[in-house]
């Protein structure tokens, strides 16, 4: 049986960005969601479900998600005032995940 399988881009500047300052369990979380994003960034889950996916306990996550929640006066992307995620109609919403999708790398180049 065939599986359609999706990805994200994941640059290596991300490690120059202020989420690289968060907390472990922030970063990890993100890169969960990354990983887990449908074509248009949209991630299906719950909180308890966003825990088993990043393997983080429930209390990691809710705390990790308000900070991707919230405003970032430190990000490089201006867009929702620098806010990662967005929580929508079953699940949340990775802001910016278009955005870096179609940004060319020197590959795609």
């Amino acid at each position: 049986m065939f599986t359609l399988m999706s990805y994200a881009k994941l640059f290596s500047s991300i490690t120059e960005s202020s989420l690289w300052s968060e907390p472990n369990e922030v970063r990890i979380l993100f890169v969960s969601m990354l990983a887990r994003a449908d074509a248009n960034g949209f991630v299906e889950a719950a909180l308890p479900g966003l825990a088993r996916l990043a393997n983080l306990t429930y209390d990691q996550v809710d705390t990790a998600i308000k900070v991707l929640e919230s405003p970032d006066p430190h990000s490089k992307d201006s867009d929702a005032e620098g806010r990662r995620v967005g929580k929508v109609e079953g699940g949340w919403l990775i802001l910016n995940y278009e955005k870096y999708r179609t940004r060319r790398d020197d590959d795609g180049r």
